[in-house]
């Protein structure tokens, strides 16, 4: 059980349903629990290879009665969540770099034969030094589906478009269309109409990612988000 090694203090949304907790030792480092129903223990060790920068890592494991726990590293804010805020409205270069770590995090997986599955912006997190990584990792190890990556690629064609106009995740198509084109360059639009057609490989080099001054653009966002109201946890 991690709750010898790990004391709960509160339950919150870190990419889904997720208890922060401590370790119990000197230093008390923060950290996310999540838990799985995997009967297969074997696949425990795996989760342990998606150590990336881009990818929310894994800290360690346990596997208990059925249940596998995932201890993750503990991010501050979602991109659903800064979104929400009213400095939420994303500029280009600031889309650039939140594509570029994610497309980096996306390659890294896919090279490891693991496709995420269930990629929205609800799972991309941020930390306060503005790093983007990819969450639920464990899962996707865990819980295998005969899916194709091209689902994850499909994802992000929804992804970019929603951080372009957040409206967009009203609507229920699955073209990439812009609402208000006008209001973007030629290469952020021919960035996004080349997602559903090319390969991740292709999409990382891509001359809007140039656009991206790192991660670390993101930060204000992060502490915009960190002071809006968070309604749902609990102690």
């Amino acid at each position: 059980s991690p709750w010898v090694k790990y004391q709960r203090v509160l339950e919150e949304d870190q990419g889904g349903p997720s208890t922060v907790a401590f370790r119990k030792d000197s230093t008390f480092p923060i950290v996310v629990v999540k838990s799985y129903l995997a009967t297969d223990s074997s696949k425990v060790q795996d989760v342990f290879r998606t150590r990336h920068p881009n990818i929310v890592n894994v800290l360690d494991a346990f596997y208990e009665d059925d249940t596998t726990y995932i201890v993750y590293e503990y991010m501050t804010r979602s991109i659903a969540e800064v979104q929400a805020t009213p400095l939420g409205k994303f500029e280009e270069f600031e889309i650039a770099a939140i594509c570029k770590e994610v497309i980096e995090g996306l390659l890294f997986l896919h090279d490891l034969d693991i496709i995420h599955g269930s990629f929205t912006s609800s799972i991309v997190l941020l930390n306060r030094e503005g790093n983007v990584k990819i969450a639920n990792i464990g899962e996707s190890v865990l819980i295998s589906s005969p899916i194709s990556k091209g689902i994850d690629i499909q994802a992000l064609g929804r992804f970019i478009l929603q951080l372009m106009e957040p409206s967009s995740i009203l609507q229920q198509t699955s073209t990439l269309s812009l609402k208000y084109p006008e209001y973007w360059s030629i290469t952020s639009k021919e960035f996004l109409s080349q997602v559903k057609s090319e390969a991740l490989i292709s999409l990382k080099n891509h001359n809007f990612l140039q656009m991206s001054p790192g991660p670390a653009c993101l930060k204000p966002h992060v502490l915009v988000a960190e002071r809006a109201v968070r309604p749902n946890w609990k102690i």
